[in-house]
């Protein structure tokens, strides 16, 4: 696979609410500009939301390696 090019291509970065929404676009925006995505899912019905950010990384034509979903739960300290 070819390396990533783009503003961000040597960087990554750690988005929470990936899996829709505000945090999925800026997951995916990211993700375009080069970075490898850390995609922080909520630990609620994380399944669901796992397979929300594997989805938007396939219709984007991102490979796995560049999108990583994580179950995470930033609510608390």
């Amino acid at each position: 696979m070819p390396e990533p090019v783009g503003e961000f291509s040597d960087r990554v970065v750690v988005v929470t609410g990936a899996s829709q929404g505000i945090g999925a676009a800026t997951a995916l925006a990211f993700a375009k500009a080069g970075a490898t995505v850390v995609a922080g899912c909520p630990t609620h019905d994380a399944e669901s939301h796992r397979q929300a950010v594997a989805n938007w990384r396939e219709e984007a034509g991102l490979p796995p390696e560049r999108v990583a979903p994580v179950t995470a739960d930033v609510s608390q300290t």
